[in-house]
């Protein structure tokens, strides 16, 4: 159990912002499809601005099947991702940037526990393809209750625990675990915003140690032909 725990946190605290948009398009009745920009931001060394320096950016494509109230499938079939350094040091911003290709399924539950309180878990699992030839298989899991205030409001809780395995590791290892609480509204019918913060601790083994980091979430959804 020991090989997956996160590695001793004793680097500086790092300040992130994660920003994502989402075009939802419905397909029918159980089936939606969607495609998602990302992009994330880090403060530089030295500083606490969470938009100083690039951090990633990933354009993906999800099929998701809602099966029924309580089960949702999901495939994504292609996704790119380009990261940029970690910063620790000054000269870690010549550091070369990394490219990958994912594919990615996962399974989502929810239970309705009373009035507007759900549960929901979720395990996945993707595929991460690096130009550089590296290759890893990473399995997550998820965890997390959903208040729905009205039609408009909704408030949420999770956890979420990455690990990896992958070309020389013969083990499952600690990727990052994250925790997070975030509000949403749906500002028209087919339009919501999501507004959270999330505790990061990722597995940096160029400095031997889990960094954490703390991260302002926006999320902007659109669903095209919404009613």
């Amino acid at each position: 159990m020991a090989a997956i725990l996160p590695l001793q946190a004793n680097a500086q605290y790092h300040y992130c912002s994660w920003m994502r948009g989402t075009v939802q398009m419905p397909i029918s009745k159980k089936i939606h499809a969607d495609a998602e920009v990302q992009g994330r931001m880090q403060n530089a060394p030295g500083n606490q601005n969470i938009f100083d320096e690039r951090l990633l950016f990933s354009y993906r494509q999800w099929v998701h099947y809602n099966a029924n109230e309580q089960l949702k499938l999901s495939i994504s079939p292609f996704a790119y991702f380009k990261s940029y350094s970690f910063l620790i040091n000054p000269s870690d911003v010549s550091t070369q940037l990394s490219e990958e290709y994912r594919f990615s399924i996962a399974a989502e539950v929810q239970e309705h526990l009373k009035s507007s309180l759900f549960f929901n878990g979720r395990i996945g699992a993707e595929y991460r393809n690096f130009t550089d030839g590296r290759n890893f298989f990473r399995p997550r899991f998820r965890t997390g209750l959903r208040y729905n205030m009205g039609s408009k409001y909704t408030f949420g809780a999770n956890y979420e625990l990455l690990l990896q395995t992958g070309t020389n590791i013969d083990k499952l290892t600690f990727d990052n675990d994250r925790v997070w609480a975030s509000a949403s509204r749906s500002v028209f019918k087919n339009l919501k915003v999501e507004l959270g913060l999330m505790h990061l601790s990722r597995s940096l083994k160029r400095i031997n140690s889990a960094p954490q980091e703390g991260n302002l979430l926006v999320n902007i959804t659109y669903i095209y032909g919404g009613a």
